[in-house]
């Protein structure tokens, strides 16, 4: 019996994924045509490979101050750049638009949990 386990699972029409917090260092992933993968923090994944996610090496606990410590640097980039005059964009650092959003999926959620039906979010702009 796990106590005070943590798990997050994630579905749409391609597929699904699960992360679970006793096994951080994986996100196992299930396309709609059966196929399961597991990605590894470690391995050669396009975004969890990056330098920025593996200042530890896998199988060393890693994540929560990572996350943190990544985003405060590019809060911080964005905005030396933005004192410079230069573009201060930044995929990692949102804006209202991405938390107005956020705040969409969560009023979908609250209808969708209380009529019993999924709601359209229409798209992110």
């Amino acid at each position: 019996m796990l106590r005070n386990g943590l798990s997050i699972r994630v579905y749409g029409d391609k597929g699904g994924a699960e992360w679970v917090q006793m096994n951080p260092e994986e996100l196992t992933v299930a396309l709609a045509d059966g196929t399961r993968l597991v990605l590894d923090r470690g391995g050669p994944n396009k975004i969890a490979g990056q330098s920025r996610y593996t200042r530890m090496k896998a199988g060393h606990p890693a994540g929560f101050v990572e996350a943190f410590a990544n985003l405060y640097v590019d809060i911080a980039d964005s905005l030396e750049a933005y004192k410079q005059g230069k573009d201060w964009s930044n995929p990692y650092v949102y804006g209202l638009d991405h938390a107005v959003y956020g705040l969409r999926i969560l009023r979908a959620a609250t209808v969708s949990h209380m009529t019993r039906q999924w709601q359209n979010l229409g798209t992110f702009e």
